[in-house]
């Protein structure tokens, strides 16, 4: 049987694609358990409190996904390309879990998660390297260990990413994500691009 180089070269590129979609798989498996993970303003409801911040109070759900706890003792800053010259790591939004200017003490956002039983799971967030504070991180009641990596810049804002690992709880499948600051009295702490995948 006669085979033509044409069709040689289209069996070629068919078995190429082939494998490149058999590469990419993996990352399709492992996509962000985080609901808008970007802090992106999903519901149409983002107002300028002041200088490109929306104040965010205790009970809010203003964040698609995400709630700040009742227990929160004041409000939450959420900004947008601000006055002060502050832009996202992702996207166009992102939170000061201080507010504005200490204003919140214990501030925190939360969001229920789906994990798996056993399975193996790496966290990632965006902090600027502005803040004046860290963060801390609780999925469920394990609080998570956070290595930072290289820093980088968007715009003129400075950020690097932390990141750290845990495995999903036999007994609670629906663990609550808590991202918080750890010092009452900081001025500045953003984030950003909260990332959980599959490790």
């Amino acid at each position: 049987m006669e085979v033509r180089k044409g069709t040689l070269r289209i069996l070629g590129l068919a078995v190429a694609a082939g494998f490149m979609f058999a590469t990419a798989a993996p990352g399709i498996a492992a996509a962000n358990i985080v609901k808008n993970g970007s802090l992106e303003n999903l519901k149409g409801r983002w107002i300028n409190t002041r200088c490109n911040y929306m104040a965010v109070r205790a009970g809010s759900t203003a964040i698609a996904n995400w709630t700040v706890p009742s227990s929160n003792l004041g409000e939450l800053a959420w900004g947008r390309a601000t006055c002060d010259g502050f832009v996202a790591s992702k996207g166009a939004l992102f939170v000061d879990l201080t507010g504005f200017g200490a204003d919140a003490r214990n501030g925190t956002l939360k969001q229920q998660l789906t994990t798996r039983a056993g399975k193996r799971y790496k966290f990632s967030i965006d902090v600027c390297t502005c803040n004046d504070d860290g963060v801390s991180v609780k999925v469920g009641s394990k609080t998570l260990k956070l290595s930072p990596g290289a820093p980088f810049a968007v715009g003129r804002t400075p950020w690097r990413s932390l990141t750290g690992k845990f495995t999903g709880d036999r007994r609670h499948t629906k663990p609550t994500l808590k991202i918080m600051h750890t010092t009452p009295t900081a001025q500045i702490v953003f984030i950003d691009n909260v990332v959980i995948n599959s490790a």
